[in-house]
This record gives structure tokens, C-alpha cells and sequence, in this order.
């Protein structure tokens, strides 16, 4: 059953083993302010909730003890006489420090933030062991479901490692983002939080296009005009056209002028295969990674070039019946018209026929004249036998 209001999640959890990160996926760019507050937990124990008790730091070494407590201090140490010295990514500031419970999918840090609809979130944070044995099993949660894979701290008390998935909001507007924790076991499973971050991304389009326009200096060409203001990592252009917006076909390629690039660039391409009639076209943007782009897509209705209309009329001599050849667009065509040589209209009609039937004509030469919306006319003589 269809449910309109449900979240999709799209996800990849990597683990990188030096400090520091890339604040959102390749191809993407941090699109506005961290929704996490307080993830370095410099304001202390604020703006986040957790499952875990806290203590403050206190005159001896035994606030985190036994599990499920945590604090946000400076120094493992001054809260456990068997925790590392260790030191947040800064080397001065507060961590999220936590002896684990052998409890899983509890909540170690949770925050209610506010996300725009339609938006790519990355959620990272940076996690070390405080103590060798039973390294740290995290995972990321969004509103009560799950995220990407567990990651695992490693044993070295003294390494900071990062780790991160993405998030796609759809139609959400609020949530709330958890770390959890999944080891069970209740010795060691000491670490530190630090770092926690929830940012927007924004893609990073390959191109900026600016105008795309169409024009006519004759009626055997189009003229296909656009204008980047930026491009990023631009391959080519491939220009496609429809004859009904729908199907379309390759009719040209454009070489990148400048394949990275923050300056105006012009482009062009003539199609000169062109009949009267409405035409649609669009490009097609491809990055030196194979991936692609389409732009909008627009149309022009061409005009006719009157000199070289023609038509046929076969078999002359005719007996009942003529075949019509009309060489331009038939809705250009105003009326068909048939004149004997007395100059009197005996037949007329507003829609183009492929055949006409004369049975009943008397025999004689008659004069067929095709009427164009340009007042343009086109006259064919044939006799009937």
C-alpha cells in the first residue's frame, strides 16, 4: 500500500582512516548551515539527548563506571583509571565520552533537528576507543530507522577515525538522527564521540546553462544557440531533435570549449535538414565520467521555403482518377482547388488529398491549383481522357 509521507534513504558508509573528511559525497557540494548543534560539544552537555546516564567529571577516576554512562569531557582518563589519554580532534576540547552498555540499538547521542524537503544529507562523525578491548559497533539512525551498515572503532586508543552516510530527506521536513550503539558485549566497548555533523548537499551541476534559444535566418536553417556560465568537469554537448517532442534523434556534437571553466562561453550549431513544420530540440550534457544531463527542451515552427514547392499530378493524362505529389508541409495548405478552361470552380476543398476522383468530368484540360496560407499558388494542368 502506497504511503505518501515515508521517507527513502539512500545510503554508503565508509570508513577513513585519517582525520578529517569530505563534508559531502563526490559531486556534491555543502549546500548550507550543519542542522547538528553542539556536535563538538563545546556548550558541554546540551542540545542532544541519550539513553546512557551522564555524570560529570568529578575529584576521582570512576564516573563511568560500570557501563551506560557517559560525560562530555576533555580527558578519558579523568573519568576512568583505565581509559586512555586522549584528546579530541582539535587537541583541546570536549568529546562525548561513553562506557558502553552491552545493550543493543540503545541510543547513544540523539538530536531533533529541522531539514528541507528533497535534500541530500551527509551524517558524520569522528569516533576513538578509549580502551583496546571490544572496540566500539555504531550505526547511524533517522527517525528510528537504521542507516547503512555498523562501523566499527578500532582498537588503538589514540586514532580518531570518521565515518559518515548519506541521507535523502524526500518529503521531511524534521527528524531525528541517532547514533546507536549494536556491541553486546559488556567488557571494553569504551570509546569517544566527537565531530558530529548533519549537512545539506547540493549537487554540483556540470554545467550552468544560462540561454538556450532557437532562430531562422532562412528557411533552410536553424540556428541553435547556447551559453554556459559555468562548467565543471564538461566533456561535450550533443544536440538532439523531434519532429513531436517526444522521439528524438542525434543531429550534432559540440566539444567543450573550456571543459572547467567560470567564464561566459557561446556555443552554436546549424541544422540545415529541416522541412516547414514545428521542430523540438535539446541538449544532451556529458561529463568526462560518462555521466549525463539534459537541458530543457525547445521548439521552433520553420518557415517555408516557397520556391521550392512543387506539385505532381499522375497519371496525366487521366481517366477518373489523379494522384497528388505535394512536395512542402501539408498544413500549409489553404485549399485544393480544380478549374476547367472556362475558368469555373467545379470542385474545392480545405484538407490535402493524396487522390481525386473525377469519374463524372467531362474530358477536356483542367487546372489544379493548390493554395497556400501564404496566398502562394501553385497550378498543375493535366487532362482527362
Amino acid at each position: 500500500m502506497f504511503q505518501p509521507f515515508k521517507i527513502s534513504l539512500f545510503f554508503c558508509i565508509v570508513l577513513n582512516a585519517t582525520m578529517g573528511y569530505s563534508q559531502c559525497p563526490d559531486g556534491y557540494q555543502v549546500g548550507g548551515a550543519d542542522r547538528a548543534v553542539n556536535g563538538q560539544f563545546s556548550d558541554g552537555n546540551t542540545g542532544f539527548t541519550s539513553e546512557y546516564i551522564y555524570v560529570a567529571n568529578g575529584p576521582g577516576q570512576s564516573e563511568l563506571n560500570p557501563e551506560g554512562y557517559y560525560s562530555v569531557w576533555n580527558n578519558p582518563r579523568d573519568l576512568h583509571s583505565n581509559f586512555a589519554v586522549n584528546h579530541d580532534i582539535a587537541g583541546t576540547g570536549n568529546m562525548m565520552i561513553i562506557n558502553g552498555s552491552p545493550t543493543a540499538n540503545q541510543f547513544v547521542w540523539k538530536q531533533t533537528i529541522v531539514v528541507d524537503p528533497n535534500t541530500l544529507y551527509y551524517f558524520v562523525t569522528d569516533v576513538a576507543s578509549v580502551h583496546p578491548t571490544s572496540p566500539a559497533q555504531l550505526q547511524f539512525s533517522v527517525n528510528g530507522e537504521l542507516l547503512g551498515s555498523i562501523f566499527n572503532a578500532t582498537p588503538d586508543s589514540l586514532q580518531w577515525h570518521t565515518f559518515y552516510a548519506t541521507w535523502y530527506s524526500g518529503s521531511v521536513t524534521s527528524d531525528t538522527i541517532s547514533i546507536v550503539n549494536q556491541n553486546t558485549a559488556a567488557s571494553g566497548n569504551d570509546f569517544a564521540l566527537d565531530n558530529i555533523s548533519f549537512v545539506p548537499c547540493n549537487r554540483i551541476l556540470p554545467i550552468e546553462l544560462v540561454d538556450f534559444e532557437l532562430n531562422q535566418n532562412d528557411c533552410n536553417h536553424v540556428n541553435i544557440l547556447w551559453q554556459t556560465a559555468s562548467e565543471t568537469n564538461n566533456d561535450f554537448f550533443t544536440i538532439e531533435r523531434s519532429s513531436d517532442g517526444k522521439i528524438f534523434e542525434i543531429i550534432g556534437q559540440i566539444v567543450s570549449k573550456n571543459s572547467n571553466s567560470n567564464v561566459l562561453l557561446n556555443y552554436s550549431f546549424v541544422d540545415s535538414e529541416t522541412l516547414s513544420g514545428m521542430y523540438y530540440y535539446r541538449l544532451k550534457q556529458t561529463d568526462f565520467n560518462g555521466k549525463s544531463k539534459y537541458s530543457k527542451v525547445v521548439s521552433i515552427t520553420t518557415c517555408i521555403n516557397e520556391s521550392e514547392l512543387t506539385v505532381l499530378v499522375f497519371p496525366n493524362p487521366s481517366i477518373s482518377k489523379v494522384n497528388i505529389d505535394f512536395t512542402g508541409n501539408q498544413s500549409d495548405i489553404a485549399s485544393i482547388t480544380l478549374i476547367n478552361v472556362y475558368g469555373e470552380t467545379i470542385y474545392e476543398s480545405s484538407f490535402y488529398q493524396s487522390e481525386l476522383d473525377f469519374e463524372n468530368l467531362n474530358q477536356g484540360m483542367y487546372i489544379l491549383q493548390v493554395i497556400l496560407k501564404s496566398h502562394k499558388i501553385i497550378e498543375k494542368r493535366f487532362i482527362v481522357k
